[in-house]
């Protein structure tokens, strides 16, 4: 009942919106934030998680007011329609807590940080979240800002370490969006900076004509179901994340989840959801199956840069023959485990001459002799030896005596097939 403090004293005012003016409210907080605090409410009709509130709201729009006349999925479009700036489409059912709703999101940060539990069932509470900043939202006065505060509402869900602070296209307060699986979910949509970091980023936080293009069409979903206040930490990752009639992402909104979470350095799951959308795009002959392929490209370029062998071994697992592995990455088929390394061998790369020249070369330098042996017997007919590649194994201070001598025998192979 905290919310109805002080409002004994509190002159009612007149909310003179529309057709619907006149509708009294107390105006005790933001309809975005009691939303916020109270979706996940129990009510006889699900109307009157929305009705309920608006007595109460600070700014609620005369298109909310109570008619009971409206089906539940359509007042649901309504309130995401003013939430989300008008700017997020939904699919809602009438006889579901769950809806989604599809828009345009920028990757701002990751939590790094949340403090103690706090008491969930003081509605007053909330509580403060360290982001750790994507380089593009750091402070411009220090480069070393690489962390900074921001204030989380009192919410039905909590905010827990690895959420991801997300600014959405139409809103002026970013929000914090989960990762379960291969869908966002929707957590806490009242956030707010504690400093000016929002004032002196790089690059402004919220949408803007500058950062149109770190905007990714992605779909979140939204549970208003029951309430998630006493489950433990690990039990609050997967609360709310059902999907609704069977419903699945698009083509479209897998990629745009997939660049999401390139930009939040998640490649993994960028890699995977990416990956399914190429398979998607493919089905249905889309056009934007090559764009996704590029796509995917970036992201594994992005990957390799940052982590190197790991990216390389997943890259190979996948077995993505439509795509080359990188020619800077082909660097590190020397530190690969043994299984990455046999699944580069039996891949048909556009470019293998190009490519085994640039392996061949690499292990020429290692001390992996055994694996030189393999990529001449396998690939040998396929890549021309060029004086770089006899140069570097002359210089093998462990193995160049063996290695020249394969050169010399595959040389030999390759004149007897000449002269016969």
């Amino acid at each position: 009942m905290f919310l109805m403090r002080g409002t004994a004293f509190r002159s009612q005012r007149a909310m003179k919106e529309g057709p619907a003016g006149n509708r009294l409210s107390l105006g005790v907080r933001a309809l975005r934030e009691l939303i916020n605090m109270f979706h996940n409410r129990d009510a006889t009709d699900r109307r009157d998680k929305v009705y309920a509130l608006l007595g109460m709201s600070s700014d609620a729009p005369a298109s909310l007011s109570p008619d009971y006349t409206v089906p539940w999925s359509d007042l649901l479009r309504r309130l995401t329609g003013n939430l989300f700036g008008g700017r997020a489409s939904v699919e809602a059912w009438d006889d579901s807590d769950v809806f989604v709703f599809t828009t345009k999101a920028r990757f701002l940060g990751v939590v790094d940080r949340t403090p103690n539990r706090p008491n969930t069932k003081d509605w007053a509470g909330g509580g403060e979240a360290r982001i750790q900043w994507s380089p593009a939202a750091r402070h411009s006065k220090t480069e070393r800002l690489h962390f900074s505060y921001v204030n989380y509402g009192a919410s039905a869900r909590r905010t827990l370490s690895g959420d991801n602070l997300c600014s959405i296209e139409g809103v002026s307060a970013p929000m914090i969006v989960r990762l379960y699986g291969n869908n966002l979910v929707l957590v806490s949509t009242s956030v707010t900076f504690q400093d000016d970091i929002h004032l002196h980023a790089t690059q402004p936080l919220t949408w803007s004509p500058e950062t149109a293009h770190c905007y990714h069409n992605v779909s979140i979903i939204w549970d208003w179901g029951s309430s998630s206040a006493d489950l433990t930490d690990s039990q609050q990752w997967s609360f709310g994340t059902q999907l609704p009639h069977g419903w699945t992402q698009t083509a479209e909104t897998m990629e745009g989840a997939a660049l999401l979470l390139r930009d939040a350095s998640r490649y993994s799951k960028a890699a995977d959801l990416c990956h399914m959308a190429i398979e998607a795009y493919t089905a249905r002959k889309s056009s934007r199956t090559l764009a996704s392929v590029k796509t995917l490209k970036s992201i594994y370029g992005l990957w390799g840069d940052k982590l190197g062998v790991p990216a390389v071994e997943d890259f190979l697992q996948r077995g993505l023959n439509y795509l080359d592995l990188p020619e800077k990455r082909v660097g590190l088929v020397g530190k690969i485990d043994d299984s990455a390394f046999d699944r580069f061998l039996t891949r048909r790369p556009h470019s293998k001459q190009a490519t085994g020249e640039v392996a061949l070369k690499v292990l020429a330098a290692s001390r992996r002799l055994d694996r030189f042996k393999l990529l001449l017997d396998r690939w040998g007919g396929d890549i021309n030896i060029t004086q770089d590649v006899v140069d570097t194994a002359t210089r093998n201070s462990r193995h160049s005596h063996e290695m020249m001598k394969l050169i010399f025998s595959r040389q030999q192979d390759l004149d007897s097939k000449i002269s016969t």
